[in-house]
Order: C-alpha cells, then structure tokens, then sequence
C-alpha cells in the first residue's frame, strides 16, 4: 500500500454535535501507544469527497503491542468505529490508553484497530456510502470471505463490496496468523429505532461453552446504568429480528467481521481454507439522539467499563480452556 499521510487532514471537519472528539483527537491519543513502544500499520484508505469537491485520503490504522514476534502468539483483539454513527468505543478507547498499555505489560498481547470507518465518523454516517438504514459497504463486510448457509461451496458474497472492506479483510486474516485473535471485542451502538427504547445488549459469536463471558459484559453494562433489553428482537436479521436472551444474542452467521474472526474457516481462491477462531464479544450501547437523557458520555462510560475488565476476562477465558482441556 501506498505511504499515506500519519494524520487526518486538518481540513476535514468532525460532526461534533454530540460531542464526539475529533478524528484528529482520536489519532493523536492513539498515537500515545507508540510512545509505550507499539507499532502503528496502515491497513485501509478510504477516499472522502468533501464539501468543496476536495478528495482526501482517510487513513485506518492498527495498533500492536508485541512488534517483533518469533513465532505465533495468541492475542487480545479490540475493534471499534466500523459504523460513523456509533462513536462511544473509538472515544472510549482514546480514553483508556493508559489501561490498554499495562494490559500489554501485564503480558497480554493486544491488537487495536479503533476507527474502521473514519469516512463514517467524521459525517456521523453508519456506513461509507449511507447515512442511515443497511447498506451492502459496510466497511468491514466480511460476506466474500465466509461461506453460504446453503451451499458452503460458495461464499455469502462472490466479491468484496467494498475496497475498504477488501482491503481490512485481507490485513485481519493476514495478521491473525501471527497474531492469533484468542479473545475479541466489538465496540458498537445501536440507534433506538422507537424514540425512548435502549437496545443495549450484547452479541455472542463462537464457542457456546464460552457464552458465560457474555453474561459478565451484560452484569457490567448494568452497572453502568445502561439500560439492557433482556428479551425480545433485535431490528437485525431477518425481518423478524435475531432473538435476545437474557441481553444475549447468539448470532448466527452474518458476513460481519465478527463473523469472520469467530468462523474456523473461509474463502480463498475458491476454495474453503481453515483458520484460527475467535471468542467474539460485541457491545451494543443502544441510544436516541433525540433524548437527551443517554448521553454520549455515559454510553462511552459503559465502553470504558467493559476495555478495563478485558484483563478479567482474558483470564476467565484462559481458565475456561484449561479446564476443557484437562476434561478431555
């Protein structure tokens, strides 16, 4: 890829209305981790139409704790930012530098790839190319590269939809051979579709045994004061919803890029390969930007809640395999 700019262009204006920080804020504590001694790689660009009929380059960035690995390690994935209207995990992150730098010190090795929707963020658009609804160019679709429930032959998707999306996928299944994504967090909102109703809960991709992890994140968004829907649909899906348990959703696949990661196969080359799967942890902080009661701040509070047990968890999760492998 080619050598882009290491910051946002001043020029390029963040919808600040609900006071999110800055894309410009964002990178500029991010970069604070390289300070800790981690690197910092380009993964995706995409190319931004302003106002003025300007066009200009967004970068997307990843972060690594452990730089110089001589074989494989298992690691902690954090993402956030794939949808611009959902800010509170890249700004809870941006927040949390400090923790996710002892984390790292305490030996749990952590991939960060906070904004993957800059394009997104600074319109406060859900995807590159729609303000709002569903879109197939979801910065991070991962359909191409999954297979279909009805032919497994095939994938869900014949090509990317998007070069950002091709462009993040490529970079994720490359460096989770490497850096094998044991443990990932999904950092998202969900915007009320009635006025009034906080859907916040939680989306579970992987291994079924692992699902009392989820149930922790639910009691910790609870006492954050977040107001969870125990039971119920979601508004994704199908047309009837994904069905929610105890503020659990047990997702089936869906092209995400949780999907991906928690899947132990994909598509290359026409031809289904094996790969590393993930536990996969999606936070969904519901809010109504017409209500003035859930604030930015607080849902970004609930984020920073959930990053500062990623330690906790992390250990749950080693101990839970420990004890499946010694039952075997």
């Amino acid at each position: 890829m080619d050598k882009m700019p290491e910051t946002i262009p001043r020029d390029v204006e963040t919808f600040t209305a609900d006071n999110r920080m800055s894309l410009e804020q964002l990178y500029v504590a991010y970069d604070k981790l390289l300070e800790a001694g981690w690197s910092k790689e380009l993964i995706a660009v995409q190319k931004e139409t302003l106002d003025d009929g300007r066009v200009v380059d967004l970068p997307i960035y990843a972060y690594k704790s452990h730089t110089h690995l001589t074989k494989p390690i298992r690691c902690l994935w954090a993402l956030g930012g794939v949808h611009g209207e959902e800010p509170a995990g890249s700004n809870a992150f941006a927040k949390t530098i400090p923790t996710l730098i002892e984390y790292a010190q305490q030996g749990i090795p952590i991939v960060l790839l906070p904004v993957l929707n800059p394009s997104g963020y600074h319109r406060d658009w859900r995807y590159p190319n729609v303000k709002r609804g569903f879109s197939e160019e979801s910065a991070t679709d991962s359909r191409h590269l999954i297979p279909n429930s009805t032919d497994p032959s095939k994938p869900m998707f014949p090509e990317p939809s998007s070069e950002t999306a091709d462009q993040i996928t490529k970079w994720v299944l490359e460096q989770s051979k490497s850096y094998l994504p044991l443990l990932v967090f999904d950092h998202h909102e969900d915007e009320a579709d009635t006025p009034g109703k906080y859907n916040t809960c939680v989306f579970y991709h992987g291994n079924p045994t692992h699902l009392k992890l989820a149930e922790y994140v639910v009691e910790i968004l609870r006492k954050a004061h977040l107001p969870i829907i125990s039971e119920g649909k979601t508004v994704f899906g199908t047309t009837s919803g994904q069905t929610i348990h105890n503020g659990i959703v047990i997702s089936p696949p869906d092209g995400s890029i949780d999907d991906l990661l928690a899947s132990d196969v994909y598509f290359r080359d026409g031809e289904v390969k094996e790969k590393f799967s993930s536990t996969v942890i999606v936070v969904e902080t519901g809010f109504d930007p017409s209500d003035q009661k859930m604030t930015l701040q607080q849902r970004v509070n609930g984020h920073i809640l959930i990053i500062k047990i990623y330690g906790d968890l992390w250990e749950k999760l080693k101990k839970l395999q420990s004890n499946e492998l010694s039952s075997s």
